[in-house]
C-alpha cells in the first residue's frame, strides 16, 4: 500500500466535503430567521458568512491536496485529461467564491448591520443571491466529482 498517497486522498476527500458540506443549508436558516426579527436575522447571516469562510478554506485545501496528488503521481503528463478538466473546474470554482459568493453574503450582514428594521424584500433578495451562488458552487463540486470517478483513458 502507498501510504502516502493514502492519506493525500484522504485529506482531499476530507476538504472537499469541507468546502461541499459547510455551506449546505445556510440561506434557508436566515429565511426560518427572518419572522424572528433583526437579531435572528443577522445572527443566521453572520453564521452563514462564517461557514462561508470554513467552506473557502476547504476549497483551498482541496486545490493543495489535489496538485499534490498529481505531482506525486508524476505531474500533468501522466495524470489523465478528467483531472486536468477537474482542476479547471475547481479554479472556476474559486473564482466565483472570491469574487461573488463572499461578497453578496458580505452585503447581506453589511446591511443589516446598518438597518435595525431591514427591508424583508431587500433581505430575500441578497438571500437569492447568496442561495444562486452557493448552488453554482455545488454542482461544479458534483462535476468535479463525477470528473474523479470518470475514466477517460489510462491513469
Amino acid at each position: 500500500m502507498d501510504v502516502p498517497y493514502v492519506i493525500l486522498v484522504v485529506l482531499h476527500i476530507t476538504s472537499a466535503a469541507l468546502a461541499f458540506g459547510a455551506t449546505i443549508g445556510g440561506t434557508g436558516a436566515i429565511r426560518r430567521a427572518m419572522p424572528l426579527g433583526h437579531a435572528a436575522m443577522l445572527s443566521a447571516a453572520r453564521e452563514d458568512s462564517r461557514r462561508g469562510g470554513f467552506a473557502t478554506v476547504g476549497a483551498l485545501l482541496t486545490l493543495a491536496f489535489g496538485l499534490a496528488l498529481i505531482f506525486y503521481r508524476g505531474g500533468f503528463k501522466v495524470v489523465t485529461p478528467n483531472y486536468h478538466a477537474a482542476l479547471g473546474f475547481m479554479v472556476i470554482e474559486l473564482g466565483v467564491i472570491f469574487v461573488m459568493l463572499k461578497p453578496a453574503g458580505q452585503k447581506l450582514v453589511a446591511y443589516l448591520e446598518a438597518n435595525k428594521t431591514p427591508d424583508t424584500g431587500v433581505v430575500s433578495g441578497h438571500i437569492k443571491k447568496i442561495a444562486m451562488w452557493s448552488g453554482i458552487t455545488h454542482l461544479l463540486w458534483l462535476i468535479m466529482l463525477y470528473l474523479m470517478f470518470a475514466r477517460m483513458g489510462t491513469s
